[in-house]
């Protein structure tokens, strides 16, 4: 049996690798899960909620990227995670949890996936999707105010501070480990065929990997 097959979908905020993430999953169907890097935000309920609106969270320390890490280990050895929910509000962790399958395919989306040496090193495909940065700007103010209760102002506050200094800092750099590169402004007519193609590339290795082996083994049964 083989094991899941990690890809790593990268980007700045609002480049649409949540998209194409989204676009995978309903074309890969049951033979996909997905793990979210924004659900691992650290909890932050020990602070008062003034001083939670104050932490930077485009940097990788407001994130719980050793808890990442297991999980995913967890998952390419075919064992479910329970993922954390994070509310996004009130910057704290959920009580409940998400279960995660150890499917064929685990999709990982999060703009700090590939800047972050031990995360790339437990995936099997980096992917970075890249777009014009007023592009993401726009698409990141229509996100926090419609689905995460921001202010127009405080978005764009947020990303003068620190979406774009962090983006600059350790998400653009990180495009240099992506094994492909994708447009995020034509996800649909071309990113979602590129990385299909990639997956059949990377199975088919896998396949005949797994065959070989299994041929070996038996050979080596016979002759004993």
């Amino acid at each position: 049996m083989l094991r899941p097959f990690l890809v790593g979908i990268a980007g700045g905020s609002g480049s649409g690798k949540t998209t194409l993430t989204q676009l995978l999953a309903t074309r890969l169907g049951s033979r996909c899960s997905v793990v979210q890097h924004d659900a691992y935000y650290r909890q932050l309920a020990h602070l008062p909620p003034q001083e939670r609106a104050m932490v930077n969270f485009d940097h990788p320390d407001s994130l719980d990227n050793e808890l990442l890490v297991a999980h995913l280990e967890l998952l390419r050895g075919g064992t479910a995670i329970e993922q954390p929910e994070y509310d996004f509000t009130t910057h704290t962790r959920r009580a409940k949890t998400t279960s995660i399958a150890a499917r064929p395919i685990v999709l990982v989306e999060g703009i700090l996936v590939l800047s972050l040496q031990k995360l790339r090193q437990v995936l099997d495909l980096k992917v970075f999707v890249d777009a014009a940065a007023d592009v993401r700007a726009l698409r990141r103010a229509r996100r926090d105010v419609e689905e995460r209760g921001r202010t127009l102002n405080s978005v764009f506050d947020q990303w003068f501070a620190t979406v774009r200094p962090m983006h600059d800092r350790f998400v653009d750099p990180a495009r240099v480990f992506a094994d492909v590169r994708i447009d995020g402004e034509d996800l649909k007519r071309r990113g979602v065929e590129r990385i299909m193609m990639e997956l059949q590339k990377y199975r088919g290795e896998q396949s005949v990997a797994a065959l070989s082996t299994q041929r070996t083994l038996m050979s080596d049964e016979t002759s004993a």
